[in-house]
């Protein structure tokens, strides 16, 4: 590799012999004409050949010699970027890329560059679903126009190396899907001997398309022809180059490797090797084959034996065969400790030997993987007998890692900054050309993560494989499928230099995550956890793990609308690991490595639990899990879930009235994802601010968030939250329409309503019953107030019984699909709601009414002990101020309307027959309804409602009435034990001067 102290290899990569019939199937495939596909299949072991056969196709076809051939660069699937299918479409994109003399071309270029605008703006804003599909199959779509017309005028030879690294990743879509349809294209694939891959692409494309190629080591011609390309070759006898190939088996790089060794090591032309000096030809053609094998391997090691000398090219070269993964002049600086010019001139004197590769992406080295597990092999183990400095340099690469994954962090930063200003300024070029830098930024980040995570391991496997654990839950989350793969063939691979094996049961774990979460395959998931081994995994030995199947089967079901048995699940997941926490010692300080994993789960768990309360309109339950999830995922570092927490948290608080904690949640939620770059989760807490303003009703502010989420949607086109947006925006503008008496408000109010049912039941975005049943209710809302605003002004195009009709109907459809779900709160809600509509806007007292009030009792009676239940007759006296203890809040709001509905009843009662007894009704019944509604919230707005209901009713009695249903007042919060729930007493008292 060296002659003398210049680093100048006697071969280098660019030269090459023989292969001459590979050379013309080639050829002829690359000639072949009628827009043909054409496969050439070579395959072969390690170290014979493939990748210098695929470089010679490039220097032989070079496309300014050959303007109508179009060959792409190596893509070599050793590099991790090229690994997934989108990292490889878009390498090959890039490939594809020159300056096209044909204008279709070049607008047709275009039209996939912006199809990749798109798709990367999506994914950046973390939506998924039918949108991120949609945007994949357009892109897919603008692609294949493309390269179909690119066929039209070039002959395409797309180059690939190291397939066996992918082929049980994406193999099959390659070949079944991928290569099919290219036309006018010769595909050269190189790979590992694989008997199952040549069948593959055969069924695929048909075998007259298909070149099916054995790379043979050489054989001793092959090996005179390698040998007489230098002086040096030249001078070895046959006898000697003989002994070489039989020693080598005929592969080229150890071939190479023993022209390269030289008198530098004390050795004469005629022994080129200590080994073949001494054995003689004979003794090597009839050594038996084990004793043979042993020989060869002392050969291995004489030929790797040079890089002991550490000299800066050996120094970078042992480095390499442990450190293997985008090896930089960076890299070498810092690990060897020299400046980076010095690691930039060693690198690029190594770059021609035979058996190293360069990455163009990202100007990284490496080893031939056959050198490198010799140097492993053979070198290592004198230059670190115990392993210890091995160790180091793999903590020092996590270092190194953690270093440049910190920097993709500032960078992506960085870029969401610009991103921001280029929008606002209207700079739609710039804006893509940095949201495509910044997924960039990020898949570095994320390949630099999932390397890391390999180095982790070999240093210390232990605490990195719950490391590498969190790293591929967090990448299910995210829904970022293309990388499962890849971390786990990291751990595979460390597993196997270490002699670990990775328990069957975590595997299948992950497998059934990547169904359930991932791919959406819930049955597929189900059948996993369901099936042995994790079925017999047992809770007293291992709890976290238990724990885990519990949780995603719940979650499985709870996708599957299995809510009942996906509670049970999840509420036994939560109770294990609460008792497995209990049974460690406490711990100071953040999460280790023992109560990490708990708190995580618990998170996870948790936050489950609480959507699942809050879709079923069950805020009590759904306050308290969540806040527990909220502590467990600050408390494991989980960023993006403690914002998703907050933003559900928050509406929680806000339908008890608690708007400020909620606001305050909504905000902090809406700064973690705006750090993190989220557009569609920032969009979500958006649209959560506007809808804590609505519960606070302050509508104009409403507005304003629902369209800075809506334009956030719009942006990236997301449907479901466009949906979600437009709910939002109707809630507050129906509401604004009947504060301002605004008709043209109710219009654009129907109109987003109208939008948000219609993308919620028409497109394919699978909407939760809970959304259709808001929906339902403000369409309702809309047309009451719609209609009393109308009847107020005296002016409509359609009479006040057509608004009626509408917001009748839509009631009853909320009504049914809350009862047919079972859920209860909301089924009271909107029969509340329904007798409100009837008594005070339809002016209806007949038994209809009344049959709403008492299926509003019985949905109570299920909750609260008859015994204490306040009758229709109120004449007991039965303290009943600990009702709430022993009822969740949201209940207590609905008793609270209830016993207003009563009232309701009693005082029109009163007002036409004037009969004491009603008047004392009506003013127990107010007394309990105000305690009630200020138990669940002061100043909610019901509270506020019935108290200016009660003021606008004492404009219809005289002022001695007034002090007569004072007094009873103030006798029935004392008679019930509620005296401290007083806001009735004071709002009376300011209202009347009474004391």
């Amino acid at each position: 590799m060296r002659n003398d102290d210049e680093y100048i290899p006697v071969l280098t990569s660019k030269d090459f012999i023989g292969r001459d019939e590979l050379m013309d199937i080639i050829h002829r495939a690359v000639k072949a004409s009628g827009q043909k596909l054409r496969i050439v299949n070579i395959q072969g072991e390690g170290g014979v050949g493939k990748t210098s056969v695929l470089k010679e196709t490039g220097r032989r076809y070079d496309n300014y010699e050959n303007p109508g051939l179009l060959v792409t660069g190596l893509i070599d699937f050793f590099d991790i970027s090229t690994r997934t299918r989108r990292g490889f479409m878009l390498r090959l994109f890039d490939e594809l890329k020159r300056d096209y003399q044909n204008q279709n071309l070049t607008e047709l270029y275009q039209t996939v560059t912006d199809a990749w605008n798109d798709f990367a703006k999506v994914e950046i804003s973390g939506a998924g679903g039918q949108l991120l599909k949609e945007k994949n199959e357009n892109l897919k779509g603008m692609f294949r126009n493309f390269y179909r017309e690119l066929a039209v005028h070039y002959r395409i030879v797309i180059r690939i190396d190291t397939f066996e690294l992918v082929e049980h990743i994406f193999g099959d879509w390659l070949a079944a899907k991928f290569i099919p349809e290219l036309n006018d294209t010769v595909v050269l694939i190189a790979g590992r001997t694989n008997e199952k891959w040549n069948p593959v692409i055969i069924d695929a494309v048909g075998d007259e398309q298909v070149d099916y190629y054995e790379l043979k080591t050489f054989n001793e011609q092959d090996t005179e022809k390698l040998f007489n390309l230098s002086d040096l070759g030249k001078s070895v006898d046959a006898e000697e180059r003989e002994k070489l190939w039989i020693l080598g088996k005929g592969r080229p790089v150890l071939l190479t490797l023993a022209l390269d060794l030289r008198d530098r090591l004390g050795i004469t032309i005629k022994n080129l090797t200590k080994t073949t000096a001494e054995y003689s030809l004979s003794q090597l053609k009839t050594m038996p084959d084990e004793e043979l094998k042993a020989v060869r391997d002392v050969f291995e090691a004489e030929l790797v034996a040079r890089f002991m000398n550490c000299q800066p090219d050996d120094n970078a070269v042992n480095l390499m065969a442990i450190i293997y993964k985008y090896f930089t002049a960076d890299m070498m600086a810092y690990f060897l400790g020299i400046s980076k010019e010095e690691a930039d001139n060693t690198l690029k004197s190594i770059a021609e030997w035979t058996f190293m590769k360069f990455q163009q992406s990202g100007d990284s080295f490496q080893l031939h993987d056959l050198v490198r597990d010799l140097v492993v092999k053979h070198v290592w183990p004198k230059i670190d007998p115990t392993g210890g400095y091995r160790k180091k340099c793999y903590q020092k690469a996590v270092v190194y890692y953690e270093g440049i994954i910190a920097d993709r962090k500032k960078e992506i930063a960085q870029c969401l900054h610009e991103v921001k200003i280029a929008e606002d300024r209207g700079e739609h070029k710039q804006q893509f050309e940095t949201v495509n830098k910044m997924l960039a930024l990020r898949q570095q980040k994320r390949f630099f993560e999932i390397q890391k995570t390999y180095y982790d391991l070999m240093h210390d496997y232990d605490s990195a494989v719950v490391r590498y654990r969190y790293l591929f839950v967090d990448m299910a989350w995210a829904r970022e499928s293309g990388f499962y793969n890849l971390i786990r063939e990291e751990r595979n691979n460390a597993c196997s230099m270490l002699g670990k094996t990775y328990p069957k049961e975590y595997m299948l774990l992950e497998d059934a995550r990547i169904q359930i979460v991932s791919e959406g395959q819930f049955d597929k998931g189900l059948e996993i956890l369901n099936a042995a081994p994790l079925k017999e995994v047992q809770k007293e030995k291992d709890p976290i793990w238990f724990s885990l199947i519990l949780l995603y089967r719940g979650i499985a079901l709870n996708y599957k609308g299995d809510v009942q048995q996906s509670e049970k699940l999840i509420e036994e997941c939560i109770e294990v690991l609460k008792k497995h926490e209990l049974s460690l010692p406490d711990t100071p300080g953040p999460c280790n490595l023992k109560t990490l994993p708990i708190s995580r789960t618990l998170a996870r768990a948790y936050t489950n639990l609480g959507y699942m309360y809050l879709a079923s309109f069950r805020f009590t339950m759904a306050i308290e899990a969540y806040k527990h999830g909220l502590v467990y995922s600050e408390y494991s570092g989980q960023e993006s879930l403690s914002a998703a927490i907050r933003n559900d948290l928050a509406f929680a608080y806000a339908r008890f009235g608690k708007v400020g904690v909620a606001r305050t949640l909504c905000k902090d939620g809406l700064e973690i994802r705006e750090r993190l770059g989220e557009a569609y989760f920032t969009g979500l807490s958006y649209n959560m601010l506007g809808r804590v303003e609505y519960f606070q009703r302050k509508y104009e502010a409403g507005v304003r968030f629902g369209e800075m989420a809506l334009k956030i949607f719009e942006r990236i086109g997301d449907l479901r939250g466009l949906a979600l947006a437009h709910r939002n925006l109707g809630a507050n503008l129906g509401a604004l329409a009947k504060v301002r008496n605004l008709l043209e408000y109710f219009e654009k109010a129907e109109n987003h309503l109208e939008k948000a049912l219609s993308l919620f039941t028409e497109k394919d975005i699978q909407p939760e019953p809970n959304y259709l049943i808001e929906i339902y209710e403000l369409f309702a809302l809309l047309y009451q107030d719609w209609g009393a605003t109308i009847v107020k002004h005296g002016s409509s195009k359609d009479p006040i019984e057509a608004f009626n009709e509408k917001a009748e109907k839509w009631f009853q459809q909320a009504i049914d699909l809350a009862r047919d779900k079972k859920y209860e709160w909301a089924e009271a809600h909107l029969l509340e709601r329904r007798f409100t509509f009837y008594f005070k806007y339809m002016k209806k007292r007949d038994s209809d009414a009344k049959e709403i009030l008492t299926a509003i009792e019985n949905i109570l009676l299920k909750k609260i002990p008859i015994e204490v239940m306040p009758s229709i007759t109120p004449a007991r006296r039965i303290p009943i101020d600990t009702i709430g203890d022993n009822l969740e809040k949201e209940y207590v709001y609905i008793l609270g309307r209830l016993c207003r509905g009563k009232a309701r009843f009693a005082f029109s009662d009163y007002l036409e027959i004037k009969k004491p007894k009603l008047l004392k009704d009506a003013a127990i019944y107010y007394a309990l309804g105000c305690a009630f509604m200020e138990w669940f919230g002061r100043w909610s707005y019901g509270m506020e409602a019935t108290l200016n209901e009660i003021t606008e009713n004492f404009h219809k009695i005289t002022h001695v009435e007034i002090a007569d249903f004072h007094r009873k007042v103030e006798k029935a919060l004392k008679n019930y034990g509620l005296k401290k729930y007083s806001s009735i007493l004071e709002w009376i008292e300011d209202y009347t001067g009474l004391i």
